[in-house]
């Protein structure tokens, strides 16, 4: 299972929406807490797992050939080498495009909303409030 920051998530979709040219009508919030659910569901799914290797894509990202190399030997699989060009800031944009919403005063009340998401979000190892 690959988890990946909240933000960057509903950020990305929202920005691809955009992109294709229908405004969508899902708020930031609305996207947040869709991940929210999806990986609450996971949560409570994967207790009935009798094996799960999650791994978080900042991880992968930062480090793709460690991360892949523990995902081999949880398979039991040879280690193979990582031949694809990993882009290690891929939140980036969308972590700085979240820090500029947070500082516009018209994006105040969907950022109050969105925040009152933050105690879901932690035991997932995210938070709104600190992107690392």
């Amino acid at each position: 299972m690959i988890i990946r920051h909240p933000v960057a998530v509903a950020l990305a979709t929202y920005n691809a929406l955009a992109s294709g040219g229908s405004v969508p009508d899902l708020t930031l919030g609305d996207l947040i807490e869709h991940w929210l659910i999806c990986y609450e569901i996971f949560q409570a799914d994967a207790a009935h797992l009798q094996r799960l290797s999650v791994v978080r894509y900042e991880d992968f990202v930062a480090h793709p050939q460690r991360t892949l190399d523990a995902l081999h030997a949880f398979l039991g699989a040879p280690p193979h080498p990582c031949s694809e060009d990993i882009q290690p800031h891929a939140n980036a944009r969308y972590l700085a495009q979240w820090r500029a919403m947070c500082q516009n005063p018209s994006y105040q009340p969907t950022i109050a909303r969105t925040m009152r998401l933050e105690e879901r979000i932690l035991p997932f190892g995210y938070s709104l409030m600190d992107e690392e």
